[in-house]
């Protein structure tokens, strides 16, 4: 069973790839800057980096909502069944006394 404070395991491999995503924007930014391309193909790797970026932005937007929504949904879950269990105890012992 998952711990309550870990994410779901579709949105930590959302976070997981976001990462990979970062990580190629970084690694085609310093490509870009590095004087090793000529003039297009430098500008071309910088707008790849761009895009890669809003990407990134747009991912981390999307787990915010899910991890918001997860935590609403988490807490009325968490709450449905500890009142569930309550009562299941109450009318247990009630009836077996």
């Amino acid at each position: 069973m998952r711990a309550m404070d870990e994410p779901p395991p579709s949105q930590e491999q959302l976070r997981r790839l976001k990462n990979t995503v970062m990580g190629a924007s970084h690694r085609l930014q310093q490509m870009s800057q590095s004087g090793e391309w000529h003039g297009g193909a430098a500008a071309e790797l910088a707008e790849i980096t761009r895009t890669l970026d809003e990407a990134v932005s747009r991912l981390e937007r999307l787990l915010a909502v899910l991890r918001r929504d997860g935590q609403r949904i988490g807490l009325q879950n968490s709450e449905d069944s500890g009142g569930g269990t309550d009562r299941h105890d109450q009318a247990g012992r009630g009836g077996g006394e």
